[in-house]
């Protein structure tokens, strides 16, 4: 998979789970402003969990993951 692909399946597949995570927050009550933030939070906690993984710092591929975050 080249960097480009790669970098694309990770910005479609972050989309899809927020998505998912700002439909969950609508349908347990909170409005769509709401829902957008906690959504938004979750996937900044998700990003956070990532970049402190020994697991991914530890690995030479990471660079690339690190390279999009940045």
């Amino acid at each position: 998979m080249s960097m480009l692909d790669y970098r694309i399946c990770f910005a479609i597949n972050a989309h899809i789970v927020h998505a998912y995570w700002q439909r969950e927050f609508i349908e347990v009550g909170y409005n769509d402003n709401i829902a957008l933030e906690l959504a938004n939070h979750e996937i900044e906690l998700t990003y956070k969990a990532l970049n402190e993984s020994e697991t991914i710092s530890e690995n030479p591929k990471a660079e690339l993951y690190h390279d999009i975050l940045a």
